[in-house]
């Protein structure tokens, strides 16, 4: 735990350095290097990080998504080193989401900052390796559709996307789909009224019924069994949150995509509420709640006094420490063998020597 405290006040303290030296950049650029360097030189750090490695050496016999079967197959022409995988990825997933957030907004350092804040996101790409990769080129896909509406590239990214894992498939269509909808803007307490009707359907098990019904096949039956506890802490302070966006919402969402990216953050918070209980599922509402790191900023940065600002920018940034440290916690009283606690390196790590 102490080291994550550590590696997390280094990069807001490099953020910073950044801020008052007045953008040249250098403490910025050394912060992503510090990044791509903790995670990507991570071992045995990642609840999923036997599976890679098993992935990286048995590609050949894996019935998985073509692009990350062939980089695989790429990765093992250079090298024998699975060690290699984790770098790569951990240095494309974090180059594609910066460059992803420059484009979105001007409040870089803010939206990156929280990032990395939500475990959900950054710290999940220990993890889930192509989705996380995944979830960095769909976002980039995104802004194609939403800023630029050029659908040519918003498909061609989005195709990359789900050839590196499948469930990018789910928020591409449903950004098709529901796109009308999205760019609307709808009262407060059609939210509020949506909100909680989805608590009241998930005490009816709802989900469940859904989840048995769905035709899956292959080696995604199995998700079926895929039953956890919900964490009901983790619903009211998603919901609870989400509502402390709608009632500020005049002050920040000012155009249609504004619109799109808090409509997409409350689906995700929908879907949440009803498949609280099953961890495939909630996996995909990252797709659609990665869209608060741009959100948050907005409404921080909408307050007319500089000492408002201050203040919403601390509270914020407190609370995603606290769900932070909460999920750290929570990892560290999981057993496993590969946990996020402790952090291990693979400079560092005495089974390598």
């Amino acid at each position: 735990m102490i080291f994550y405290f550590l590696y997390y006040i280094s990069i807001a303290f490099l953020l910073f350095l950044d801020y008052i030296t007045r953008n040249k950049k250098l403490f910025l650029y050394f912060c992503i290097f510090w990044i791509i360097l903790i995670s990507g030189t991570r071992y045995l750090t990642g609840y999923d990080f036997y599976n890679y490695q098993s992935y990286f050496y048995n590609y050949k016999d894996l019935s998985i998504e073509f692009l990350f079967k062939l980089s695989l197959f790429i990765l093992n022409y250079f090298t024998s080193n699975s060690q290699f995988m984790f770098f790569i990825y951990s240095f494309f997933t974090i180059i594609i989401i910066f460059y992803a957030i420059k484009k979105y907004t001007k409040y870089l350092k803010t939206s990156f900052l929280i990032y990395l804040l939500i475990p959900g996101l950054y710290l999940n790409t220990f993890s889930i390796i192509r989705q996380g990769i995944a979830e960095s080129i769909l976002l980039l896909a995104f802004y194609y559709y939403i800023y630029r509406q050029n659908y040519l590239k918003f498909i061609l990214f989005s195709l990359i996307s789900i050839l590196f894992h499948y469930s990018a498939i789910v928020p591409f269509i449903f950004l098709i789909l529901f796109s009308k909808f999205l760019k609307k803007s709808y009262s407060i307490s059609f939210y509020f009224l949506i909100l909680f009707g989805t608590i009241f359907i998930s005490q009816l098990s709802l989900g469940n019924k859904i989840i048995e019904v769905l035709p899956l096949m292959g080696r995604y039956v199995y998700y079926k069994e895929w039953v956890q506890e919900v964490n009901i802490i983790k619903i009211f302070v998603y919901n609870i949150f989400f509502c402390f966006f709608i009632i500020f919402k005049k002050n920040f969402i000012k155009n249609f995509q504004d619109n799109i990216m808090l409509n997409l953050l409350f689906f995700g918070i929908i879907l949440l509420n009803i498949f609280s209980n099953y961890t495939p599922i909630t996996r995909l509402i990252y797709y659609f709640v990665i869209f608060q790191i741009f959100l948050v900023p907005k409404l921080i940065y909408s307050f007319k006094y500089n000492s408002l600002k201050i203040v919403f920018l601390m509270l914020f940034i407190f609370y995603y420490f606290i769900m932070l440290f909460n999920s750290l916690f929570v990892d560290s009283t999981t057993e496993g063998n590969s946990n996020l606690i402790p952090y291990k390196n693979y400079f560092f790590y005495e089974g390598l020597k």
